[in-house]
């Protein structure tokens, strides 16, 4: 067996420190396509250990565990240290990074395993604004991550309506399910009734659900909003930090000028707005595949998210699938997103899109 004097340990430090760097300067060569910095000075290169036998493993810590090019981050970082003549084996394990304690500014027990919360608005009722919502959601789900959606409209909620088959758990705070998704919304809990209460008393419910609401350990919580810029709004920006908001719109020119008093008013909350979704934006003809704009031209709605520097601008077309009733298939199969059937359809890839934006833009603002 060798034996090593103080120089020789010494000796061996130092050559595991070189290699060390060796395979920090070759990964710092990898730059976060959102971020533009490279994966080593953004602190995503974690718990780096080295082996005499050449075995390289490392954490990659990324902002969220939806990144969308987590895989090609994988195999960059394993040519990358293959690369180096003595690596014999690249070990890489993925991980997301949380917020210490959870969302600042949380108010509630309930809240503090809920990475982020993304709201999707419009200031204009009748856009199609809690099916984007909900397809919104298991888009984001299809990731691998853990999703929630709160319907946060007392008056007409949507959500019984848009995923009536769900299942829960007996006690009261336990939220609802369906397809993996946890769900809230005051449909569940009053189904069928008509509330009818004023401005405080809205606030409290939405305070209840939102805070109340056991919803466990949560990557990504969709919070369905209503229109307007009222009670609900604020209520909702005191009681959670909510990182981002989606904002839906048609093309016509009134549904456009409400959408950016909602952007301004989630501006004064300090809520970046990070997509411009146009619902409704054409109609393809089946028999011709030309593309019909129905409502107006998609040119309005693309200058709002210029205008406001929103980077994702998407539209979703008329599609008659979208609109069928949930009776009319299979539990397993709805949302629209969840049908087999619809895969590859442009109303499919464009909530894909959307997903995508929605998960690069949220790791840009935490």
């Amino acid at each position: 067996m060798a034996r090593f004097g103080r120089r020789g340990f010494a000796n061996e430090t130092a050559a595991a420190t070189e290699r060390e760097k060796e395979i920090l300067q070759q990964l710092s060569l990898i730059i976060d396509p959102d971020l533009h910095k490279d994966i080593v000075t953004l602190g995503f290169v974690q718990n780096l250990t080295i082996s005499d036998e050449g075995v390289v493993v490392f954490d990659l810590k990324l902002t969220t565990p939806a990144c969308p090019v987590r895989d090609q981050f994988i195999d960059a970082c394993t040519r990358a240290c293959s690369a180096l003549p003595w690596v014999t084996d690249v070990k890489v394990t993925l991980s997301a990074k949380s917020r210490a304690g959870g969302a600042p500014e949380v108010k509630s027990e309930n809240l503090s395993n809920v990475q982020n919360i993304v709201a999707v608005t419009s200031c204009k009722g009748g856009v199609g604004k809690s099916s984007v919502a909900v397809n919104l959601a298991y888009s984001i789900a299809k990731h691998g991550v853990k999703v929630g959606i709160l319907d946060a409209d007392i008056f007409g909620p949507s959500l019984p309506y848009l995923i009536p088959s769900t299942e829960r758990a007996p006690a009261d705070p336990q939220p609802y399910y369906h397809n993996g998704v946890k769900l809230m919304s005051m449909g569940y809990i009053r189904p069928g009734e008509s509330v009818a209460v004023r401005g405080p008393m809205v606030s409290g419910m939405i305070q209840q659900m939102l805070t109340m609401t056991d919803w466990g350990h949560l990557d990504y919580l969709i919070i369905d909003y209503p229109p307007g810029t009222g009670d609900v709004q604020l209520t909702i920006g005191q009681q959670a930090k909510v990182d981002a908001a989606v904002v839906v719109t048609t093309p016509q020119q009134l549904s456009l000028v409400d959408v950016e008093k909602g952007i301004e008013l989630f501006d004064k909350l300090n809520i970046p707005s990070i997509a411009v979704v146009e619902n409704m934006a054409y109609f393809k003809c089946p028999t011709c595949s030309d593309k019909h704009q129905v409502f107006g031209r998609a040119a309005d709605s693309k200058h709002l998210a210029e205008k406001y520097g929103i980077q994702s601008h998407v539209e979703l077309p008329i599609d008659p699938d979208m609109a069928r009733n949930v009776d009319d298939v299979k539990a397993s199969a709805f949302p629209f997103v969840c049908n087999e059937a619809f895969d590859g359809s442009e109303a499919s890839k464009a909530f894909e899109s959307l997903a995508d934006d929605v998960i690069r833009g949220v790791s840009k603002v935490l």
